[in-house]
């Protein structure tokens, strides 16, 4: 697709032309009116949006961070402390779970 330089004179040409007749057109009332409609309908149509997923990118991001740092916080602590009930009997459950089944039975723990 490659044009001739004499075509592209012409096309260049065309174009100072139509700039040079170009006339200003008489804006009415009417059409400012259309113009300020079509303005608010798109500042509506923005309000209706807020509801879609999009705009919660941000605040997704955010509690990700939040959540990790919870989560790091979590298992700094559960390593630090000292084994209490509830590793008690998480050993108990895999030396002997029906012990354990019996003891949730029974009510005792």
């Amino acid at each position: 697709m490659g044009l001739s330089k004499e075509e592209i004179h012409k096309v260049e040409e065309a174009f100072q032309e139509v700039y040079r007749k170009e006339q200003d057109v008489p804006i009415g009332t009417v059409w400012e009116g259309n113009v300020m409609r079509a303005i608010r309908r798109i500042d509506a149509d923005r309000s209706r949006r807020s509801s879609d997923l999009e705009g919660f990118g941000p605040l997704v991001w955010r509690l990700t961070a939040a959540a990790s740092l919870l989560a790091l916080l979590l298992t700094v602590y559960a390593i630090t402390s000292e084994p209490g009930a509830a590793s008690e009997i998480t050993r108990l459950f895999f030396e002997d779970p029906l012990a354990v089944d019996l003891v949730h039975s029974l009510g005792i723990v």
